[in-house]
């Protein structure tokens, strides 16, 4: 069996720098495995099955070896590294991938990995007492809630992200301007974003779990505002993270891709089937977090990848919507053109 093996590379400008070696070359290897290059956003939950599949073999099982690339923070970076080649297989998020797809580059998806939004709103300890002066707590309806945030330093990740698109988009649901009623700090590392909130640089922080239960574990945050808890119905269907590669790659590596695909589907099936043993499976990418942060964020997660992945048009139409909503000139995509589902189809279980 082959040993998965994870290749970091020293900065993300050497994946960019790549390009002319990259994704569409062959994957196959002369004793007949596969080798990927592959990246994704950020290190979250939003990634579950990858992690799993990763810690419990599933690669190795499929005679694929991993090539990770550095995560790149943005959604439209890591869709920029796909489209150009640098990289085989991405995990983006849906609206990076669609803002590619409808301005023409050859990208397309492959499956969903991750059908609902993982990404919650935490607020300081001393925001959320302020709200609480004037009588609104994390307990209060969402447009209280969201009515609270006007005027307050949000730390979030830079623009072409999909969690910044999800944020802006429940802001304007419940009529706030997240150009003029609040302040965006555009923050690209997971760690910073969680330490803005901790070192009072600001008011709150959105992300994806489990990085935003840190906050509540070390008292000096609340989480306020929990997309995958429901707190904000207009974001109950958003698609959040897609498979992608390029037409061109996955017709020189159908069957590197479609193992890779099999390694996928196998965690989700487990997700499902057997979550404790993906809890530990996954908590091995994750060894420095305490159970009771890994835990109930691992729980809270799990429903976004009950309904496995292959992408549904109605799911594609409401996260489309949702993304040209938040366009100074709408743009044009249809569902055949934004995937391809005959690989996830033909791999699943």
């Amino acid at each position: 069996m082959l040993r998965t093996k994870i290749v970091v590379a020293l900065a993300a400008l050497a994946v960019l720098a790549s390009a002319c070696a990259g994704g569409t070359d062959s994957a196959k290897k002369e004793d007949g495995s596969y080798v990927i290059k592959y990246m994704q956003a950020s290190d979250s939950f939003a990634y579950l099955p990858f992690f799993v599949a990763l810690n419990e073999g599933y690669f190795d099982g499929e005679n694929v070896e991993i090539d990770r690339q550095p995560n790149v923070g943005q959604s439209a970076e890591a869709a920029q590294a796909v489209s150009t080649g640098a990289v085989g297989i991405g995990s983006i998020g849906t609206t990076g991938a669609y803002a590619a797809e409808s301005s023409g580059r050859d990208l397309v998806g492959l499956a969903t990995m991750t059908k609902q939004s993982l990404i919650e709103v935490v607020l300081s300890a001393k925001a959320a007492d302020k709200a609480a002066k004037a009588g609104v707590t994390p307990d209060s309806p969402i447009e209280d809630r969201i009515d609270a945030l006007k005027g307050l330093k949000i730390a979030i990740v830079p623009e072409g992200s999909i969690s910044r698109v999800q944020f802006e988009a429940a802001l304007r649901e419940y009529g706030v301007d997240p150009d003029k009623d609040a302040t965006l700090l555009p923050i690209q590392d997971p760690a910073a974003l969680v330490a803005s909130v901790r070192e009072g640089q600001a008011d709150a922080f959105v992300f994806t779990l489990p990085n935003t239960r840190q906050a509540a574990a070390d008292d000096f945050g609340v989480t306020w505002i929990s997309y995958p808890r429901g707190d904000v119905p207009v974001l109950k269907d958003q698609y959040l993270i897609d498979i992608v590669a390029t037409k061109a790659y996955v017709e020189k590596n159908k069957e590197a891709v479609e193992a890779f695909m099999r390694a996928i589907w196998k965690a989700v099936e487990l997700i499902k089937s057997d979550p404790d043993k993906a809890r530990a499976a996954a908590k091995e990418s994750f060894p420095d977090m305490e159970d009771a942060i890994f835990d109930p964020a691992f729980d809270a997660s799990v429903a976004a990848f009950t309904d496995g992945l292959v992408p549904e048009e109605a799911g594609f139409q409401a996260t489309f919507d949702l993304f040209n909503g938040t366009l100074d000139k709408p743009t044009e995509l249809d569902f055949a053109t934004a995937y391809d589902t005959e690989i996830v189809e033909s791999t699943q279980p």
